[in-house]
């Protein structure tokens, strides 16, 4: 009677383990989870690659004709998107700067229009130095160097 009531239990808890498997979300839920937030946010959105990253997960993909990255926290809340810019795109303020200021002998490198839920958009510069460390700059829509804090 013992090892029946042994068996018993012993099966029970291993039902248990295998439903608490299951029922906790799986990658593929988790997946779709995520890739309905970016529909959401970017309908027209193909070319979908996601990778995690210390925020959730970054997904590029290709939206009105150019390829951009977007950040999502670990519950798919939509934090940020970086659009490819140019130069030319930026404030006068951040121009010079980068011209004529303090960062004429770096090399520039991406420059990106981000588009946040958390701040206000801002332009992210890479600049590297004559021996080659990158800087990361960021900017306000006025030309104003702020930091950023965002991915």
């Amino acid at each position: 009677m013992k090892r029946i009531f042994t068996g018993i239990i012993f099966l029970a808890v291993w039902q248990s383990v295998i439903v608490a498997q299951t029922e906790v979300t799986s990658p593929n839920k988790t997946h779709d989870v995520f890739q309905a937030a970016l529909i959401l946010k970017y309908p027209d959105a193909s070319e979908v690659i996601w990778s995690p990253n210390y925020e959730g997960r970054s997904v590029s993909f290709k939206s009105e004709g150019q390829y951009i990255e977007s950040v999502f926290d670990e519950k798919a809340t939509w934090i940020c998107t970086l659009i490819p810019a140019e130069l030319e795109q930026l404030p006068q303020p951040a121009k010079d700067t980068l011209v004529n200021g303090s960062f004429k002998t770096w090399q520039k490198g991406s420059v990106y229009y981000v588009k946040s839920s958390e701040i206000q958009d801002y332009f992210k510069i890479l600049v590297y130095s004559p021996d080659w460390h990158e800087l990361e700059l960021n900017y306000d829509l006025t030309g104003k160097s702020i930091e950023a804090g965002l991915p």
